[in-house]
């Protein structure tokens, strides 16, 4: 973007306090009044149901934006939490469609956000076998680090297995015993929450089976 367009970004973003793990941007049925933008660490976000059971919506890096799900409702349809130390930049909604209006290149930045944020390619994914939805979690996850200008083969995965597991729509288990088959095959190597992709390639294959 432009030097006066960053600028306008710069006046309408409030920098929040650090959160750590556990702590929350927003939970369900807060009402709605802002969207945040991930500056570092990453977010979890995710509904209860009538249990109180957490579904796991998805998880957000530097960069990418939270909280738009509110538009609509003016509420927020999910929870926002960090998985470990993590700060979020506050955008204000009213002043962001302001500044929308008067930029158009931004106008067009927020609405590919938002389709961003409606776009079925996990919805497809759940059809699959699991082994290959762990692979399809791994290189997305791998993708948008590397266009964050991180490691697209070396990075650490901040969320428990149990999280994996719930996003993707299977067991813990399951996400245990596809990330050992993985490892034995030797696509990645594992240790703890530090993980190498070490055939890309022979994933994106897989993942396209």
């Amino acid at each position: 973007m432009q030097p006066e367009k960053l600028h306008e970004i710069d006046t309408i973003a409030r920098f929040g306090a650090v959160l750590h793990e556990d702590d929350h941007l927003y939970r369900e049925g807060d009402p709605f009044s802002a969207v945040y933008a991930v500056r570092s660490g990453v977010f979890k976000t995710y509904t209860l149901n009538g249990d109180g059971l957490q579904r796991v919506l998805g998880f957000h890096l530097p960069g990418e934006l939270v909280g738009l799900d509110g538009i609509a409702s003016n509420r927020y349809f999910s929870c926002a939490v960090a998985l470990g130390t993590a700060t979020a930049c506050r955008f204000s909604f009213d002043a962001l469609l302001d500044s929308a209006r008067r930029f158009p290149d931004l106008q067009k930045s927020l609405l590919r956000l938002m389709s961003q944020e409606i776009n079925a390619s996990r919805r497809a994914v759940l059809e699959r076998p699991a082994k290959e939805r762990v692979v399809w979690f791994l290189l997305d996850f791998s993708r948008r680090l590397h266009e964050r200008g991180q490691s697209a083969t070396h990075f650490f995965l901040p969320m428990m297995r149990s999280d994996i597991a719930n996003y993707l729509n299977i067991t813990s288990e399951t996400v245990s015993r596809a990330f050992s088959r993985l490892q034995t095959e030797g696509l990645i190597g594992i240790k703890q929450k530090e993980l190498w992709l070490n055939d890309i390639p022979a994933l994106i294959h897989l993942s396209s089976i």
